[in-house]
């Protein structure tokens, strides 16, 4: 089975390299459209000028008749489509996540390609090697910095052999040759974002919902957001005013849990931010904190620092979600003080205004009273955004991510970029050593994959 043609192929909200680059790939790859959920973030950004590949369109601004046939990238939880998509106009979902609870469920069969390895960038390249379909350099290109974001250099505890076999292919086909001076642009482009993000765009840029239910089939739902940087010193002295944001989407979102980790990807360590007691009685069962690790007060608003983990998918959430299931952890158990104060959280009322912030609450205030004061303005002001709005649709002008454009003017290539939707043409002038490659490493792949399912079969 395959994919029909002009599927729109999109990934989730608060969209990341890994789902815009295979999104882009895929759509290549079927004869597709490629759009974005939400606006992109500033590694995207750079990611997509180095490659000369123009930005997608937002999946929202696209007529109807590109909604009908739909493939999810990156994602198969239904909390994470963009607002108008709906269940059954998915034809397909490429992704590389664990199914739990919100995952998609239709009443047909569809295209589904869903793997273990440390990328969707991955699984969209080995289907180009898999079907001998050649990949145009700057996608090549695009797809391995999408591998390369996703598990950061390929040192993430996501990687997998498969991953570093086709990122070797794709670097010959891009013409790479120091992937980790590539690497440490995409960082440092992330990263110097964040001197130019509020702290509500910094809480929501990179933040998804999980809902666990427990032994006693209570839903828990469980807001987890990541800021992977290389100078987590700049995000920690901004620590009191992100974790006000924290707060804020525990209260609009209605979470039981509200967490944001500070990711150091130079020295593989994150800081997690808690923002109270429920998270912190949590956090030390999750990810067993010795004593001298604590920190924080007795409200339990501070930080704990976790060596070695830095991925969401691998490290956070199933050390989380495992208390959960195994009954070892449950809202029941949560002290009265920290049941209390979570409920509290939950119950705050964020008021749905426009405007601009005006003035920051500090941080001792945030569990009781998380609001904001905002200057006059409205749906004319240059610089408003809806306050209780999602990250992703945030795309007006002075709003989320939209504003980053500038802090890469530099790196703008003179050629123009790659049409959108590239009709593919496939030439006879092809490199030989590519394409001994590539066919090698297809062969290798379907021997691997083979021998996996044989074993699996046993």
């Amino acid at each position: 089975m395959s994919l029909p043609p002009q599927t729109t192929f999109v990934g989730h909200l608060n969209t990341d390299l890994d789902s815009i680059a295979s999104s882009v790939g895929a759509a290549f790859l079927f004869n597709g459209v490629a759009a974005s959920a939400s606006s992109i973030n500033s590694e995207t950004l750079f990611a997509l000028s180095h490659w000369n590949i123009a930005p997608l369109p937002l999946f929202e601004s696209l007529p109807q008749s590109y909604k009908s046939k739909v493939c999810l990238m990156d994602h198969n939880q239904t909390t994470q489509f963009p607002p108008t998509l709906t269940s059954d106009s998915i034809v397909g979902v490429i992704d590389h996540h664990a199914l739990q609870e919100a995952t998609l469920c239709n009443d047909r069969p569809i295209y589904v390609d869903i793997r273990p390895w440390g990328s969707s960038c991955t699984i969209v390249a080995h289907t180009f090697f898999r079907i001998r379909k050649t990949i145009p350099k700057n996608i090549a290109g695009l797809l391995l910095s999408g591998i390369l974001s996703d598990t950061l250099n390929l040192r993430s505890p996501t990687t997998t052999p498969t991953d570093k076999l086709v990122f070797a292919v794709l670097a010959k086909i891009a013409n790479v040759d120091n992937a980790d001076e590539l690497a440490d642009s995409q960082f440092k482009a992330k990263s110097s974002a964040f001197a130019h993000l509020s702290p509500y765009e910094i809480a929501c840029g990179d933040q998804k919902v999980f809902n666990i239910k427990d032994k006693d089939g209570k839903l828990v739902t469980i807001g987890f957001g990541v800021c992977e940087t290389t100078d987590p010193i700049i995000l920690m002295n901004r620590a009191d005013e992100i974790m006000v944001e924290v707060a804020v989407l525990k209260a609009e979102q209605k979470l039981d849990f509200s967490f944001l980790a500070v990711v150091d990807v130079i020295n593989l360590s994150s800081k997690l931010l808690l923002i109270g007691l429920a998270e912190r009685e949590l956090a030390e069962l999750a990810f067993e904190v010795a004593s001298s690790e604590k920190g924080g007060d007795e409200s339990g608003i501070g930080s704990v620092y976790l060596a070695d983990m830095v991925s969401r998918k691998k490290d956070f959430i199933p050390a989380l979600t495992s208390q959960i299931l195994s009954g070892v952890f449950s809202l029941k158990k949560l002290t009265p003080i920290a049941a209390f104060t979570t409920e509290l959280q939950k119950s705050v009322n964020v008021p749905v205004e426009f405007g601009e912030i005006e003035q920051t609450y500090n941080f001792e205030k945030c569990c009781t009273v998380p609001v904001r004061r905002l200057k006059k303005g409205g749906a004319n002001s240059p610089s408003f955004r809806k306050i209780n709005d999602t990250f992703a649709s945030v795309s007006v002008p002075g709003g989320g991510w939209s504003n980053l454009s500038q802090l890469n003017k530099n790196e703008q290539k003179s050629d123009p970029p790659m049409p959108l939707f590239p009709t593919p043409t496939p030439t006879r002038r092809q490199n030989d050593y590519f394409l001994s490659v590539a066919l090698a490493s297809a062969i290798i792949l379907g021997f691997v994959l083979g021998r996996h399912n044989r074993q699996a079969i046993k």
